[in-house]
């Protein structure tokens, strides 16, 4: 995005956070599933249309364009990799690293606060590109342990961030991966890391 879209995207975000607010209790789901598309397929350094590309790719693990892979999927793609699905079988997901649920509820607290800014909203914007291809049960090993939606007991945003200083996640400072050490999920970065910045570009100082 440009300044003057990211600047129009973060306002979409406020609007749809005051209409939330504002809507009966039945029709709040509705307008979190909104705001939850929108943030998926958003990316401050990017055009929407690259970031959808990049997130569909991870329909087959051979052509997977997001930052990390279970081990699973890492050995298997050595070999004839997974496609997402088998049959009617799912076979792998893309899956975010920290739950949208998680930054919606962030967001939606930080408004209630008059703490959300424009930083803040970008910076959890670009939390929810960073994805994991992990398979069906890898997936199904965090839904039995309560980690599908949510991190783990304890777990919480640094009280610190300054998002208008840092603007670019430092995932060592957020644990970024406590639901995957939990369930016993080991994962690499993707090796095709370097040619998704290439293809995809707007990543500078972003990885």
């Amino acid at each position: 995005m440009t300044p003057s879209t990211q600047e129009e995207f973060c306002k979409d975000v406020r609007d749809l956070l005051e209409f939330y607010f504002k809507v009966s209790e039945k029709r709040k789901s509705g307008v979190q599933k909104l705001l939850s598309e929108v943030l998926s397929y958003a990316h401050p350094d990017i055009s929407i249309d690259c970031s959808i590309k990049m997130r569909t790719a991870g329909n087959n693990s051979l052509n997977y364009k997001g930052y990390f892979v279970s081990n699973e999927v890492f050995n298997a793609n050595k070999g004839e990799g997974f496609k997402k699905r088998n049959g009617e079988k799912v076979q792998i997901t893309d899956e975010h690293i920290i739950p949208k649920a998680v930054v919606i509820e962030y967001l939606k607290d930080a408004y209630k606060n008059n703490t959300l800014s424009d930083s803040m909203i970008l910076y959890m914007t670009k939390l929810l590109s960073y994805s994991c291809l992990v398979t069906a049960e890898e997936n199904d090993l965090l839904q039995k342990q309560g980690l599908q939606r949510k991190m783990p007991d304890g777990w919480h945003f640094p009280e610190d961030l300054d998002f208008a200083k840092e603007d670019l996640p430092d995932l060592e400072k957020l644990d970024f991966f406590a639901r995957y050490k939990k369930a016993g999920i080991m994962y690499v970065e993707n090796p095709n890391v370097d040619k998704v910045k290439k293809e995809y570009g707007g990543y500078k100082n972003f990885y």
